[in-house]
């Protein structure tokens, strides 16, 4: 049997002839404002916060030790910031990425009915963890991560030089030399 639908069988057992197109599923109906949120959504929402919450801790932090050792200087350099930026975005995929791994997983599996898309029941996120954990060990918790890495030291890297760019741009006195 073909993803896409049933085969014709000739005698003797050979798929022969396009596959039979399997009935289309009833549109759903518009979403309303008195609907409750996406639940795929919710998870993203949710992780959103400590992500940044990382990110811009470690920026800060890092910023203000290169500050506090460098009195002379009100900012960092700009490859400082992209450093710092970088290595930001690495701390907190590191920390953050096995809960975005797990919540992937627990989207794909889709929304509605309480069957995912084959039918099987859905899992909740710490059946999916306990499966990761079971199936690959602690280390599948970062299966992926090179392809993260790549995508998020960069980014931050760059969002954090636009950060600190803005920041002079606007005038902004430094937090860090309050004391």
């Amino acid at each position: 049997m073909s993803g896409r639908g049933a085969r014709r069988v000739a005698e003797g057992g050979d798929a022969v002839g396009p596959p039979v197109p399997r009935p289309c599923p009833p549109p759903a109906r518009p979403r309303t404002p008195s609907d409750p949120p996406l639940p795929a959504a919710v998870p993203t929402v949710l992780s959103t916060g400590p992500t940044i919450a990382v990110n811009y801790a470690t920026y800060e932090t890092l910023r203000d030790a290169y500050v506090r050792a460098h009195p002379e200087r009100v900012q960092p350099p700009t490859a400082v910031s992209l450093a710092f930026g970088s290595a930001s975005g690495l701390a907190s995929s590191l920390l953050l990425y096995p809960t975005d791994l797990v919540r992937r997983q627990v989207q794909v599996q889709g929304g509605g009915p309480p069957s995912g898309a084959g039918g099987e029941p859905r899992l909740t996120a710490l059946a999916v963890a306990r499966a990761i954990l079971r199936r690959e060990g602690w280390r599948g918790f970062y299966h992926g991560f090179q392809a993260e890495a790549s995508k998020v030291v960069p980014g931050m890297a760059v969002a954090f030089g636009i950060y600190e760019l803005v920041k002079g741009l606007l005038g902004i006195q430094d937090a860090t030399r309050r004391r």
